[in-house]
């Protein structure tokens, strides 16, 4: 018999927003990704804030996110995997580091 390992993942997580071709955002605490980040066993990196703030290189590299979360729609407005690589502090990180980037369906 297996077992379900249910231990929260001890990783931080950084959900990236990005549509037509705006500046990005990145996502606090009371949003849906905030939720999503939680529910699989993880945690925000991006804490101390409700709903969304334009990423910024300092906030980034204090939060030293394991995992870069975004949608497809967010990498093609970026322009691409190695365009997120690119954004400020990410490489600073160990999400950066490791090109630690999970990309999911926007729906």
């Amino acid at each position: 018999m297996s077992l379900i390992n249910t231990a929260p993942l001890q990783q931080k997580i950084i959900f990236i927003f990005s549509h037509n071709e705006t500046v990005p955002l990145v996502a606090g605490q009371c949003t849906t990704a905030d939720s999503i980040i939680s529910t699989v066993g993880a945690k925000n990196a991006l804490q101390g804030f409700n709903g969304y703030l334009t990423l910024s290189q300092e906030a980034i590299i204090a939060s030293q996110p394991n995992w870069i979360l975004i949608t497809f729609e967010g990498l093609r407005s970026l322009g691409g995997i190695e365009k997120v690589w690119r954004l400020p502090g990410i490489n600073m990180t160990p999400a950066g580091k490791n090109k630690a980037l999970l990309v999911v369906n926007d729906l």
